[in-house]
């Protein structure tokens, strides 16, 4: 049995599914409302379905509440966002075979000496909301694999992490395909299986989630990637079948 440790925010989502975005003073119809737990919670829950053989160790560093706003006209979504009780708590190390930081631009306790200390049990990942900064650079000369979104990382933000870090893996992915950067060059991976109209919340964490399932089965790192796309996809229009 593999060990996962997840560290970051511990959202409860409220997502309002609109065939538009709200307009002012005036009564906007939703046509469904649901409420979920997201952030480190979506990896966990991916998780618990790709794989059997491995034990979830939730580190929530800080609550928050969301409220989404999903219009389903063109697939886009504006979020509001409150930080609960009194902030952002001290990140607890744990052991594990795979350490991985949700968000950790929203993060600002996660430290350079944490990251080490993972390092000494486990693989290393982190993701990101947005994108990179130069606060968080420094915490990712000891990771071994970034997760973002490609509207959100430039060549410069790519080429800064491996000058620091030159056996990082940084994975940059859209709903088209994923962009594989390391040692070698860039390594386009472009997917098959495409669904369009589907909310995207939560298709990074599950991603994730099934990149560090079978990447801990040493599966092969190209087929991993395609196969986390496809499994995200199958998540979210599962999903999509309620609303």
């Amino acid at each position: 049995m593999k060990i996962v440790g997840l560290y970051g925010n511990s959202y409860s989502d409220t997502v309002c599914y609109m065939d538009n975005y709200p307009e002012e003073n005036k009564t906007n119809d939703m046509s469904f409302v649901e409420s979920k737990q997201g952030g480190i919670h979506n990896v966990r829950r991916g998780l618990d379905i790709c794989s059997s053989d491995i034990t979830v160790n939730l580190q929530p560093m800080m609550l928050s509440q969301a409220i989404i706003v999903f219009n389903k006209d063109n697939s886009t979504r504006t979020s509001l966002v409150k930080n609960l009780e009194d902030g952002e708590i001290e990140c607890n190390v744990i052991e594990a075979d795979w350490h991985h930081i949700c968000y950790i631009d929203n993060l600002t306790k996660i430290t350079e000496q944490n990251i080490k200390d993972m390092k000494k049990t486990g693989k290393v990942s982190v993701d990101f909301c947005v994108g990179l900064s130069d606060d968080i650079l420094p915490l990712l000369k000891n990771v071994d694999y970034v997760f973002g979104s490609k509207e959100n990382f430039t060549k410069t933000d790519t080429d800064k992490i491996i000058d620091l870090n030159p056996d990082v893996k940084i994975m940059l992915h859209d709903k088209h395909g994923t962009d594989l950067y390391g040692k070698s060059p860039r390594y386009v991976i472009e997917y098959k299986y495409i669904v369009e109209n589907i909310n995207p919340l939560g298709a990074g964490d599950y991603y994730v989630s099934y990149f560090i399932a079978k990447t801990l089965e040493n599966k092969n790192i190209s087929d991993t990637i395609l196969a986390s796309h496809k499994f995200a996809t199958m998540m979210l229009t599962e999903e999509m079948v309620l609303v």
